[in-house]
């Protein structure tokens, strides 16, 4: 974590159902209900999101439900995530699991890239969608 920007903690004994907003790393170790945006989230072992995430970089530990639009994803041992996922970087550890669609997004590079380095172009049907999902923070 950057030490620049803030860490919100929602305790192991706390319940938020609504939404909640950080410009910095949010820590979930109890429940969230609702939609949560980050500029980073990292849900623990014990900690339950159910609801949409938009966030820069995730790292869960626990379980999450419902839609996620992530830059990074990284799914821990013993982590479930029911749901669809949006992300551009996706890295699933073992004993992780995951129910539901993966879709990837494309990343913004500039021609020439690394990134479009064999010079090859994906067909138009594996072209991510006319409406990519908003990421909270650019």
């Amino acid at each position: 974590m950057n030490t620049k920007t803030p860490l919100s903690i929602i305790a192991a004994d706390a319940r938020i159902v609504g939404a909640v907003t950080s410009t910095g790393e949010v820590q979930v170790e109890g429940r969230v209900e609702g939609e949560l945006r980050a500029e980073a989230l990292v849900i623990s072992r014990e900690g339950r999101v159910k609801g949409t995430v938009h966030a820069g970089s995730a790292v869960i530990h626990g379980c999450a439900e419902d839609t996620l639009y992530v830059r990074e994803l990284r799914l821990m041992p013993g982590s479930r995530l029911v749901g669809d996922v949006n992300y551009q970087t996706l890295m699933i550890e073992g004993g992780a699991i995951l129910d539901g669609l993966c879709r990837p997004q494309a990343r913004t590079a500039p021609a020439g890239s690394i990134s479009q380095m064999d010079g090859s172009k994906r067909p138009d049907s594996a072209q991510t969608s006319n409406n990519p999902p908003q990421w909270p923070f650019r």
